[in-house]
């Protein structure tokens, strides 16, 4: 089994590589910069935390969650992180809360 799947894999693990193989332009957003190396092995062509998302190079399509929480929605519905007819999939029922938009 090659290095990387030697961990435990987890949903957005697996949604980063689908995305990748299917030839989708991945954006990971996560809580820490330690997993970039992580999030580029499964094939992010992409890294932003989710503290600073304006730094994104172009919006996404497409926002699929699969964390254990959900981004500060105030920052994420801009146009310059969400392009305008985005789509958000959820993929997780963070425990803190339910999905509520502003």
């Amino acid at each position: 089994m090659p290095a990387a799947y030697t961990k435990l894999i987890g949903l957005g693990h697996l949604a980063i590589s689908f995305a990748a193989k299917m030839g989708v332009e991945v954006v990971v957003f996560s809580t820490s910069k330690d997993k970039e190396q992580e999030a580029r092995g499964f094939g992010a062509s992409e890294f932003v935390l989710l503290s600073e998302p304006e730094t994104i190079k172009a919006p996404v399509d497409v926002l699929i969650l699969a964390g254990s929480r959900y981004p500060d929605w105030e920052k994420f519905l801009d146009t310059k992180v969400l392009a305008r007819n985005g789509t958000l999939v959820p993929l997780c029922a963070p425990t803190h809360g339910p999905l509520s938009l502003p």
